[in-house]
């Protein structure tokens, strides 16, 4: 998910908002019915029950069989929204009888499961579970997770990250909903987006983060990478259909409450589109404005940064006319689809590069977009959370340009080959894992560790980032993508990256 940030400040006054406790239960072969509403089935199968929990409600109760048990009134800090970690749902586990179970007793196992219901409601559902009550703490509200929101969040760490600093943010934009056969904006994953059939509620949650911050905006993006290119081509180039596709958008924000639209089409004339892209483009984008406006929505549009790929998809000039602010994806400048080392968003070249290689940088690609047309207020500088990894030829060998025989190892959390979050990287950098090297010509670090490589973005290199874009006067910066901050504290303070951006974007005044 991207995030555009500028000056806003986090009211005081928290309103209460609906919450949902997801429950994931593994039931051992052969077992019935473990307790009211949850159901098992044979052979480990896993079960996705959502339970509602309504504005007042503060006592759950809780069925624990295995090491954890809690004793009525504790205080056992669950957050809101929040799903436990995929490890403690490796083995079929045979849980306690709730009749059986004593409160006052703790039980243990070889493995744990949680098993979360409401309090009884109006019908007496739960009632025989009523004596046991725990209190949940539903106050941090800035604490519930959000699952995939935020990228492709998977894993147990980033499940429990969703500690969003609205405070810091302007814009939030959640990524992606699709383009569908009949021409209308996609829900791409009814079960994480939508409150039906259980549902994780993720727009729904999403635009409650207004309650908590009035001042931030809430956007969809389109597309992505995995979206392609061709379909878009396809309705774009049509009239009528481009119509269709117009008033499913604009039908689809005030369908879902969100504040705007962003534009993420990977990318026209490119991967299966056609040359008239180009000018199809401003089309869809004059059209979506003009029935933006009496709603007051916004539209952005996340595009490809450096010239080799803007020269072919956009008019620069023309597409500014029509956008409120641009995201320019500065970032996968390099990579492992590359045969040598490079540092994924250099902000300046290395000295002597030549051709295309000079002008594979955040320097270039903005200087670039401003010679073209592109106001420099509405130009959102995009920085990476993450690097880009490769595993070395030759471990010996580890400076900028060095042989790579592909990408990095995949990380823990990230589980990507050839990328690995900056969570990942700092607590690495910490232990004296990796060997740190600043590029004095690029403005950006690289580490190193036996034949693993990665180049990407710290404290330092932010600042400087954040400095230049105040130089440049650019709109802002926006960011891919929070998950990868290091939004545990593992390595000193909670969101050091955003932080930094904050901090030096607000000429060093501290948020409140």
């Amino acid at each position: 998910m991207s995030s555009i940030f500028r000056v806003l400040c986090l009211p005081k006054n928290i309103i209460p908002v609906r919450y949902a406790i997801q429950v994931n239960n593994y039931a051992a072969p052969g077992m019935k019915t473990l307790g009211k509403g949850v159901s098992g089935k044979k052979g480990g199968v896993s079960q996705r029950m959502v339970y509602p929990v309504e504005e007042d409600t503060k006592k759950l109760v809780t069925y624990v069989c295995g090491s954890n048990y809690y004793k009525e009134g504790e205080d056992i800090k669950l957050k809101p929204d929040s799903e436990y970690p995929d490890w403690l749902w490796t083995l079929p586990v045979t849980p306690i009888p709730l009749e059986e179970m004593d409160p006052n007793t703790k039980h243990y196992g070889k493995s744990s499961c949680v098993i979360l219901a409401i309090k009884g409601d109006s019908k007496g559902e739960f009632s025989h579970l009523q004596n046991r009550k725990i209190t949940i703490n539903i106050d941090e509200r800035l604490d519930s997770v959000f699952g995939s929101l935020y990228g492709s969040c998977r894993y147990c760490k980033c499940r429990k990250q969703g500690r969003l600093l609205l405070r810091l943010c302007t814009h939030l934009i959640y990524t992606f909903a699709g383009l569908g056969q009949d021409d209308s904006l996609k829900v791409l994953d009814p079960w994480q987006d939508l409150p039906n059939d259980y549902g994780k509620n993720g727009y729904g949650r999403f635009n409650a983060l207004r309650q908590l911050n009035p001042n931030v905006k809430t956007m969809i993006a389109v597309g992505g990478w995995n979206e392609g290119s061709t379909k878009y081509s396809q309705v774009v180039a049509n009239p009528a259909r481009r119509a269709k596709f117009v008033d499913s958008i604009v039908n689809f924000l005030e369908k879902y409450g969100f504040d705007g639209f962003d534009v993420d089409w990977e990318y026209p004339n490119q991967r299966g589109g056609k040359p008239e892209d180009k000018q199809n483009y401003i089309a869809f984008l004059k059209e979506l404005r003009e029935k933006f406006e009496p709603h007051g929505y916004l539209l952005s549009a996340a595009v490809g940064a450096a010239e080799s790929s803007a020269s072919q998809s956009y008019n620069i000039r023309e597409m500014s006319k029509y956008l409120h602010f641009i995201n320019l994806m500065t970032y996968d400048l390099h990579g492992s689809w590359e045969s040598s080392t490079g540092i994924n968003a250099p902000l300046y070249a290395k000295k002597g590069a030549v051709g295309n290689q000079a002008k594979l940088t955040v320097d270039a690609s903005i200087q670039y977009w401003l010679d073209q047309g592109a106001p420099a207020d509405k130009l959102i500088l995009g920085v990476p959370f993450y690097g880009r990894s490769f595993t070395l030829q030759n471990p010996q060998t580890h400076d900028v340009g060095a042989p790579t025989t592909g990408p990095g190892t995949a990380g823990p959390f990230t589980r990507e080959p050839g990328m690995l979050g900056y969570n990942e990287i700092c607590t690495g950098v910490q232990s004296g894992e990796w060997t740190v090297v600043f590029d004095e010509d690029q403005r950006t670090p690289y580490a190193y560790k036996g034949n693993q490589w990665v180049g990407y973005d710290d404290i330092k290199s932010l600042t400087e980032k954040a400095e230049y874009i105040k130089a440049k006067k650019l709109g802002g910066a926006m960011l891919w993508s929070i998950e990868t901050d290091d939004f545990q504290g593992a390595c000193g303070e909670k969101y050091p990256l955003l932080k930094t951006l904050n901090h030096v974007l607000r000429g060093g005044e501290e948020q409140t």
